[in-house]
């Protein structure tokens, strides 16, 4: 289904977003990536290549509105590569939370607990930019932390937006 959102209306408007963001592949709301000069676009959304890469911060969501009126299944929205992306930086919003379903994340439901720790996935896990859970790296500056198990999008996590460590230590 790929559901995110903040759950305060607030919080978009205290985060930085960045409008000019586009990807060289399909996206969905709620993946998270880096933004880099890239070859096809000015500023472009990629996935992190490592783990040592996405522990340094700098993490961007997507959240677009869905302005499609022909689809029939919310869960059929996809931010088509070309398309741009409303990006906004996770790094500026520490301690807000957030609801997403738990298809975004790529380790099963049953295997993530509360108190767990969501960090990005990189582009050789199943699926470059969604969630994976922590493991054993605590070196990860910013992460969202599981605070409950939902029912949002079928099954889903309430999660906080949480630094992990220092920024670039």
């Amino acid at each position: 289904m790929s559901l995110f959102k903040f759950t305060t209306i607030g919080t978009v408007l205290q985060t930085i977003n960045n409008p000019r963001v586009q990807s060289a592949v399909d996206v969905k709301d709620g993946y998270v990536f880096n933004i880099v000069d890239g070859s096809t676009y000015k500023e472009q959304a990629t996935a992190f290549t490592a783990d040592a890469d996405a522990e340094k911060g700098n993490l961007y969501v997507a959240m677009n509105i869905i302005d499609t009126p022909e689809l029939w299944r919310q869960s059929d929205f996809v931010i088509k590569a070309g398309s741009y992306i409303r990006s906004f930086r996770l790094d500026t919003l520490v301690g807000a939370t957030v609801e997403m379903s738990s298809d975004l994340c790529i380790t099963a439901f049953a295997g993530v607990n509360v108190g767990d720790v969501l960090v990005p996935a990189h582009s050789t896990d199943a699926t470059p930019m969604a969630w994976k859970l922590q493991g054993a790296s605590t070196t990860y500056a910013i992460g969202l932390k599981v605070l409950e198990k939902t029912t949002f999008g079928g099954t889903g996590f309430y999660c906080k937006i949480v630094q992990t460590a220092v920024k670039g230590a």
